[in-house]
């Protein structure tokens, strides 16, 4: 863990942290209509992946999925075991804890996944700086509102996934991406089971957000580059990782391993 951690703004001057990722998306939108994700594309060396719109690659998509689970390690590692989570209360309750347990062991060996098929970070990096929002983490319901947010982003990115590989005759990787978004719907919902939202399952279908996986791309940008109002987080090691995690929550967790 990084001592350096920026000192926050004052708390009445930051966006809460759902706003600022929806600001996101809705930029990624922008983007996308306005041609402009060309530029941000080229800023992590990934010409080709969103040279045009609606245009992704096999490489693109697992390179941006391999960043969205870096954020959601980073997020979940920082709730279980950062300096500030002793002020989320409920994800620490003994009946959620082993949520949160799992989907950060979950999420970070869907980056050991996507990097055996040849996925590599946007951001050049195994172990790269992550920014959150600054007030993730200043009380229990800020961080599940942006767990549900990301989350949702995150399924709307799987879904896409499966859609251009079904549309390139890919059906392994169509079938991989669809199992790593099964387990992201998980994570939302058993957020919002801690949250106590009612019904904590309340969509008869996921979200399709984005039209392609590059719509993603700038929603993603945020959380490695940072800005105003965001904190910068380092990577856990693996050791902190397994720690955090602890080798009983490990050992109930099942892995029958991506199709393809």
């Amino acid at each position: 863990m990084s001592a350096d951690r920026p000192v926050a703004p004052p708390e009445n001057s930051v966006a809460a942290p759902e706003e600022l990722v929806r600001a996101s998306l809705t930029r990624s939108r922008f983007l996308k209509q306005t041609g402009a994700l060309v530029g941000f594309a080229s800023l992590f060396g990934i010409v080709g992946t969103a040279s045009a719109a609606g245009s992704d690659t096999t490489q693109g998509i697992l390179n941006a999925a391999v960043t969205a689970e870096q954020i959601a390690t980073v997020l979940y590692y920082e709730a279980i075991a950062g300096p500030s989570a002793p002020r989320l209360g409920p994800v620490h309750d003994h009946n959620n804890l082993n949520y949160f347990q799992a989907a950060l062991w979950e999420e970070y060996q869907h980056i050991q996944l996507l990097g055996a098929r040849g996925g590599t970070s946007l951001t050049g990096s195994a172990t790269p700086t992550i920014y959150l929002p600054t007030k993730a983490f200043s009380n229990s319901g800020s961080f599940l509102s942006l767990l549900d947010t990301l989350e949702n982003a995150f399924i709307g990115a799987y879904l896409a996934a499966v859609s251009y590989w079904a549309s390139q005759s890919l059906p392994g990787f169509a079938e991989d991406a669809a199992q790593i978004m099964g387990v992201e719907a998980e994570h939302r919902a058993l957020g919002r089971v801690t949250s106590g939202s009612n019904p904590p399952n309340n969509v008869i279908v996921e979200g399709a957000l984005f039209g392609s996986v590059s719509d993603a791309v700038p929603a993603l940008l945020p959380f490695v580059q940072g800005g105003s109002g965001y904190t910068a987080y380092a990577f856990p090691t693996d050791a902190q990782i397994r720690a955090a995690v602890t080798a009983t929550t490990m050992q109930a967790i099942s892995d029958p391993g991506l199709v393809a």
